[in-house]
């Protein structure tokens, strides 16, 4: 069996749903467009090395299958502000080095990610009160 982008296919899983989806953390839409290009349904098990190897191209290089920059999961990269896909690990590693970023230039994202608030707007009077445990102590 082989590695791709650090992980390796199941030969029992839906191809466009669970393998994409699931192993190197690519969204739906994207590989359905992966499937169009190469084939239809299929299982990850049914697909030959040669055109795993196929998808794998699709993959890692999108913009040479002119699929559009909007289609893309990192968009104006802040290193070199570039369009690209990014896949598995390396997709973990960017969102953890852009709150690292965040939190390092003291930015009220990166203050509520570090605070373990939420984030994007959501009201935090009555909603999400799980989880923190702040009791009562009795006299004694």
């Amino acid at each position: 069996m082989q590695l791709y982008f650090g992980t390796s296919f199941i030969v029992k899983v839906n191809l466009v749903f669970d393998a994409f989806f699931f192993l190197l953390h690519i969204c739906v839409s994207f590989s359905h467009v992966c499937k169009l290009w190469c084939y239809g349904y299929c299982r990850a098990g049914e697909l030959t090395a040669a055109e795993l190897d196929n998808l794998m191209v699709i993959v890692a290089n999108p913009r040479q299958f002119k699929i559009p920059d909007w289609f893309l999961n990192r968009k104006k990269d802040y290193k070199d502000g570039k369009y690209s896909q990014v896949v598995s690990n390396a997709l973990d590693m960017k969102l953890r080095d852009d709150l690292e970023r965040l939190k390092k230039i003291r930015n009220h994202r990166g203050l509520r990610h570090y605070w373990g608030l939420r984030v994007r707007g959501q009201h935090t009077k009555t909603t999400g009160r799980r989880g923190k445990t702040v009791g009562v102590s009795k006299k004694r």
